[in-house]
């Protein structure tokens, strides 16, 4: 007999406007094969319209960075720069035509990238070192935050543009935007670091900002976000309230949770084993109810 929480999978769900044939998802899945230029590749297309082929209601195109400087490998992907979008409307269309809903990640990689990998700079929010990785941050001037502001922005504007249903805004795993949100990576004095509610301002000046352009296509912004970065000054759940309260009220499409930073990896399969994914997802949903969001 199947049991009531499989039949739910099989059944469709509605996301501001877009309707999911069942409520199995295709997480983001970084393949590190575009070009080195961060375009679409055949295999890229191959694999994602693979996934809408096996039947997932959705399906989310992992971390596409918004700039150079922000990749992660030699062959991210990546979106905004306008040569990107023929590529990009070609994984967007190949996606649609299986019958799944579409959305792309996007993301710069922060304070955990490795120069011998990408040839970029390691940046971030203050001064860090990856303990896998062993190479300084160079921490961001206050310019450059507002400049990774709008290529974020142009980012989001691009996959729009490009066809996708949704763009989700990578800010867990200890990339750029969460190493904002974490006071084990900020550990700034200015409007952007010392106090939660600063700690949220690169999040909130890119939602205004694509508000500017479009209000509409607010709505259709969705986030991953972090249940718990393993670390004593890392995000938890119970930090993540300010951050929730933040996407509520701008009544983003959906998020989503995971856990965990580079130098805590070791610790994410034991906890999803244990089920804590599920239990922090349960806690954010009540969180989230608690603001007034109704599902």
């Amino acid at each position: 007999m199947v049991s009531r929480s499989y039949r739910l999978l099989s059944k469709t769900l509605k996301i501001q406007g877009r309707e999911l044939k069942n409520r199995i998802v295709c997480s983001p899945i970084s393949t590190n094969s575009a070009s080195t230029r961060g375009e679409v590749t055949p295999s890229i297309i191959d694999f994602y319209s693979t996934m809408g082929n096996s039947g997932c209601g959705m399906v989310v195109v992992g971390a596409s960075s918004v700039s150079q400087e922000g990749i992660s490998t030699q062959n991210c992907m990546r979106v905004g720069p306008s040569y990107l979008e023929k590529g990009l409307i070609k994984l967007a269309s190949s996606i649609k035509k299986t019958g799944a809903i579409s959305s792309l990640q996007v993301f710069h990689v922060g304070s955990q990238g490795n120069t011998n990998y990408t040839g970029q700079p390691v940046l971030g929010p203050s001064q860090y070192v990856c303990p896998d990785i062993q190479i300084s941050v160079k921490e961001l001037s206050r310019q450059k935050i507002i400049e990774i502001e709008d290529d974020f922005v142009k980012a989001i504007v691009s996959g729009f543009r490009c066809g996708f249903d949704f763009i989700e805004l990578h800010l867990a795993h200890g990339y750029l935007l969460h190493n904002f949100l974490s006071e084990h990576f900020n550990k700034r004095s200015d409007s952007y670091g010392r106090s939660a509610k600063n700690r949220l301002r690169i999040i909130n000046n890119i939602f205004e900002k694509v508000r500017r352009i479009n209000p509409k296509l607010i709505h259709r912004i969705a986030a991953r976000i972090s249940g718990n970065d393993f670390v004593p000054m890392g995000l938890t759940i119970e930090k993540n309230k300010g951050l929730i309260e933040l996407l509520n009220s701008y009544n983003i499409a959906y998020w989503c949770v995971s856990a965990g930073i580079y130098e805590t990896a070791k610790m994410k399969s034991d906890y999803m084993k244990q089920g804590a994914y599920w239990q922090y997802a349960d806690k954010l949903k009540k969180m989230t109810q608690q603001c007034g969001a109704t599902f």
